[in-house]
């Protein structure tokens, strides 16, 4: 099985395969990419999302667990959607992102107040930590407007519960359970995985990758081989942002499911 994850300042030698669709899911150290090549699964550490859409700006289609399209006018309804789809286990893991504004906050305080100010809505601690990538992605969208119809919001938790057949995962993705379970999803879409889990796992640096952000990675990678024509959007029509960004988190439909483009 071909492994690749390095930083992206060493991998000039040992590009990622082009064309190919792509899951990406932000972790401590950057960005986890992960797509399925002929020799199984690759994987690959990108300190930056810019770099990352270097390497894969040919992909059809790129997953990525962030928010893309923001509000400024009360929460997305995507997000209220997902919640009730996962149900009470796992609607917890469906963060509601800040208004664009929060996003140029100094602290968290002053994003809590920038946000109740144009959303009259709080937003969590857990949404501040992760408000610089939400950033960065934004910033890059907004200077290669051409990726946003490729690269698409998913979130994982919604991949896992379709791959599984409508059925919500049991247990939270950090305990061994949880992880446990969503490993045999993988395995009955990605041949091998339980023969090279470890070699996969051994190749995540401590501290900047977890066992987590691997399988959130692959799951989306998953979903994004099924392809567009595949995908259920959250709503089914189509909202947008005040930048013309489409509000919407996207997942792969199950058996029975309408499948939206």
């Amino acid at each position: 099985m071909n492994i690749l994850l390095e930083d992206k300042r060493n991998i000039n030698s040992r590009r990622p395969l082009w064309g190919k669709t792509l899951g990406v899911d932000g972790c401590r150290g950057g960005w986890l990419a992960a797509w399925l090549g002929v020799d199984g699964p690759g994987i690959c550490l990108y300190e930056n999302i810019r770099a990352c859409w270097t390497d894969h700006a040919h992909s059809p289609l790129i997953l990525i667990d962030i928010p893309i399209g923001l509000s400024d006018s009360g929460a997305r309804t995507c997000d209220r959607l997902a919640r009730r789809l996962l149900g009470r286990g796992r609607s917890a893991s469906v963060f509601a992102p800040p208004c664009r504004a929060a996003l140029a906050a100094a602290d968290y305080r002053d994003a809590l107040a920038r946000n109740r100010a144009v959303t009259e809505r709080g937003i969590s601690i857990q949404v501040w930590n992760i408000s610089p990538k939400i950033r960065e992605v934004d910033e890059f969208l907004a200077a290669m407007p051409g990726a946003a119809g490729i690269m698409r919001e998913s979130h994982p938790e919604l991949c896992f519960q379709a791959l599984a057949g409508g059925h919500a995962m049991r247990f939270s993705k950090k305990t061994v359970a949880g992880q446990r379970e969503r490993r045999a999803v993988l395995a009955r879409l990605i041949p091998g995985l339980h023969d090279d889990w470890s070699r996969l796992r051994a190749a995540l640096p401590a501290g900047r990758a977890a066992a987590d952000d691997l399988l959130d990675a692959l799951v989306l990678a998953v979903s994004a081989a099924r392809g567009v024509d595949v995908l259920k959007r959250l709503p089914a029509s189509p909202q947008y942002d005040i930048r013309g960004r489409c509000m919407e988190i996207v997942y792969p439909a199950w058996s029975g499911e309408e499948c939206q483009a």
